[in-house]
């Protein structure tokens, strides 16, 4: 497992054209957040920061919306023309808005689904993604429940026959989660999450990639444990094509695919989310046949929200320990080989009502947060900026320890390969108030 370097560095950028009053993070309100612990050394992370003092500036002038959208084409241009001492834009630089003009500061509550209720969404999916090589009466045996042992010890759960159980989970009874587990399918839904997907595999993965194999249950690895990744982190719009089992997909249109499947077949987050495709891979799965990988996020009204781009400890997810806040909610992944169906689809508990705090209609324009980004680091650093995009923060608790409640709110995302060091560096900024924070990664491929 390649290290992961984590670094959010708080405080407001020192800007020489334009700023705001000083802000310890991103967030609007820091009183329950610590100030993070490098775990870079800033002298090299940074390369010569302009980051001095703590002067008061004037605020940053913002833009509509609706208007950005409309210049967003010659702000591209002037920023490509502009001469950085520490930037550069790559030939393929994606820039991205939503098409909404609204965006908000957004709370949201976890919900959690009763037994009744998340039974008849198990049943249901099982039905449509097994129902074909499994019976009504198969059911009874294979459908598992893991229920509490002790209610007053957390960690008490075991395994057990759903039938067991039946009556006195419709009667209150607490409860993980359902399950089932064989060797052609595996389906896994939380009571946690409004009932959205924990795991689901298929065999077709192993099949393929082990046909003299005879597993007892399918095999809980993901196809890039199998397969060779052709290409990674693809835009989701882009037209590169590839053949896979059935059909020939570009990349924008297996994006298409997946985010359609994970609607239709109920696997999306429920609540006020919406599952969106936030990056691709391509996987080659032999004799001339790939596969797609995707990288799901949720959206809110059409906008995401962001993704980290990194593989932690223990597998993908938005988590690090290092970071002075916890982007907790996890992003899904999935893989298709065929038209219509996921051989995998992983980790997508999390569904949340929304609470729209405040509209925000205007936003500091790109060109003004390229600048804010060039004026955050030295002239010792030489950022190729790859992508930038308006979206949506990662959720984060609004308490230490309770999950039940996240903020999030609207940031530019900036993905910059620091040649100087060799790290990839991705940098958030406050879309509102020009705060800044960013961490950096050698975990990456391009």
């Amino acid at each position: 497992m390649k290290k992961v370097l984590s670094v959010f560095l708080s405080g407001a950028v020192l800007l020489t054209f334009a700023g705001c009053s000083r802000k310890d993070s991103l967030y609007e309100d820091n009183s329950s957040h610590s100030t993070a612990q490098s775990v870079v050394d800033t002298s090299q992370s940074i390369a010569g920061s302009n980051e001095t003092s703590e002067p008061e500036l004037p605020e940053i002038p913002l833009q509509k919306i609706s208007e950005l959208r409309r210049e967003l084409e010659d702000q591209v241009k002037t920023v490509k023309n502009t001469d950085y001492a520490n930037l550069h834009f790559t030939d393929d630089l994606t820039v991205k808005i939503p098409d909404s003009d609204t965006l908000y500061d957004l709370t949201f509550k976890k919900a959690e689904m009763d037994f009744k209720t998340l039974y008849e969404k198990f049943d249901k999916i099982f039905d449509n993604e097994f129902g074909d090589i499994y019976t009504e009466d198969d059911k009874e045996k294979l459908y598992q429940t893991f229920v509490y042992e002790d209610l007053n010890d957390p960690s008490s759960y075991y395994g057990d026959d759903l039938a067991k159980h039946f009556d006195d989970l419709m009667n209150g009874e607490d409860f993980v989660e359902l399950s089932v587990n064989t060797d052609k399918a595996y389906l896994c839904l939380l009571r946690f999450g409004e009932g959205a997907v924990h795991e689901l595999f298929h065999d077709g993965i192993i099949n393929r990639a082990k046909p003299d194999e005879m597993p007892d249950h399918v095999a809980f690895r993901s196809e890039s444990d199998y397969f060779e990744i052709v290409k990674n982190y693809l835009n989701v719009d882009s037209g590169d094509r590839y053949e896979i089992l059935d059909a020939e997909l570009s990349v924008k249109e297996a994006a298409e695919m997946a985010r359609k499947i994970t609607t239709e077949n109920g696997y999306s987050w429920g609540g006020s989310l919406e599952p969106d495709v936030y990056q691709v891979k391509v996987i080659d799965i032999g004799e001339g046949k790939y596969g797609f990988s995707f990288t799901l996020t949720p959206s809110y009204k059409g906008v995401r929200f962001d993704s980290f781009e990194f593989q932690g400890d223990g597998g993908f997810s938005t988590r690090s320990e290092k970071l002075d806040h916890n982007y907790d909610l996890y992003m899904p992944t999935a893989f298709i080989m065929e038209s219509g169906k996921f051989e995998r689809f992983s980790v997508g508990d999390a569904a949340f009502s929304a609470t729209e705090d405040a509209e925000i209609d205007s936003v500091i324009s790109f060109e003004d947060a390229v600048q804010i980004l060039s004026d955050k680091f030295g002239t010792g650093m030489n950022l190729q900026v790859s992508r930038a995009e308006l979206m949506y923060s990662g959720m984060y608790p609004v308490n230490e320890g309770d999950n039940s409640v996240k903020k999030a709110f609207p940031v530019w995302k900036f993905k910059c390969h620091n040649t100087t060091d060799n790290l990839l560096y991705f940098v958030y900024i406050n879309a509102v108030n020009g705060s800044i924070e960013y961490y950096v990664t050698d975990w990456w491929e391009i």
